[in-house]
C-alpha cells in the first residue's frame, strides 16, 4: 500500500511515516518486531524517547531498531547549501514584502513579490495574501483607468474624481494615475 507508513512509499520511494503519514525523505526507522512499520527519525527519537510509546507502538528499545538514511551525507551538505539559499531569499522576500506593506509600492514591484512568493511556493503565507489583493486592487483600477484614458468607459469629470479617489484608497503607486490626472485638468479647463 502507500498509505499511513505499512511500507508503501510517498511517490518517489520514500516510505510513508505510520505516525504523520508523510514521506520520510532523508531518513526512515523500522523495528525488527514490526518491519513493515515505517517511521521518520524525528518520530523514532520521539517515540523511544518517550520509553518505546508513541509512533512505534512496539516498546522496543533502541538496539532493535534500524535506521535507513536515503542519501549519502555529500548530497546531505548540497541539500543544506540549497535549503541555506533558500532560506536567505525567504529573508530578503519578507524583508522586501514588509517594507512593501508599510509603504505605498509601485504596482508593478507588488508583482514582482507576487511572483517571487510564487516561486519560492509561498502561496499560503499572510503577506503573499494581503499583497496579491493589493495587486487585485491596483489591477482593476488600472483596467478602469486605462479604459478611460482610450475612451471606452464613462469620462466625465465626476467619473474620472471618482476614480482618482478610489486611486487614492489603495495603498499603491499606480502608473496610469498621472496620465489620468492630466486627463481630469484637461476636463476642468
Amino acid at each position: 500500500g502507500g498509505d499511513g507508513g505499512d511500507g508503501g512509499d510517498g511517490g518517489d520511494g520514500a516510505p510513508l511515516c505510520c505516525a504523520s503519514g508523510l514521506p520520510c525523505f532523508f531518513a526512515s526507522v523500522r523495528c525488527a518486531c514490526e518491519p513493515s512499520r515505517t517511521v521518520s527519525a524525528a518520530h523514532a527519537a520521539a517515540a523511544v524517547g518517550a520509553g518505546g510509546r508513541g509512533s512505534l507502538s512496539c516498546g522496543c528499545g533502541a538496539s532493535v531498531l534500524r535506521a535507513t538514511v536515503r542519501w549519502p551525507p555529500s548530497l546531505l551538505g548540497r541539500f543544506e547549501a540549497l535549503l541555506s539559499r533558500r532560506l536567505a531569499a525567504r529573508k530578503r522576500w519578507i524583508a522586501a514584502v514588509e517594507t512593501a506593506l508599510s509603504g505605498s509600492p509601485p504596482l508593478g514591484e507588488v508583482t514582482a513579490l507576487l511572483g517571487r512568493a510564487e516561486t519560492m511556493q509561498l502561496h499560503d503565507d499572510a503577506r503573499a495574501a494581503e499583497l496579491s489583493r493589493r495587486a487585485a486592487g491596483g489591477e482593476a483600477w488600472e483596467a478602469r483607468a486605462a479604459a478611460m484614458l482610450a475612451g471606452k468607459a464613462a469620462c466625465s469629470l465626476g467619473a474620472l474624481q471618482a476614480h482618482l479617489r478610489a486611486a487614492g484608497s489603495l495603498p499603491l503607486r499606480l502608473p496610469q494615475e498621472a496620465a489620468l490626472r492630466a486627463k481630469e485638468a484637461g476636463a476642468r479647463a
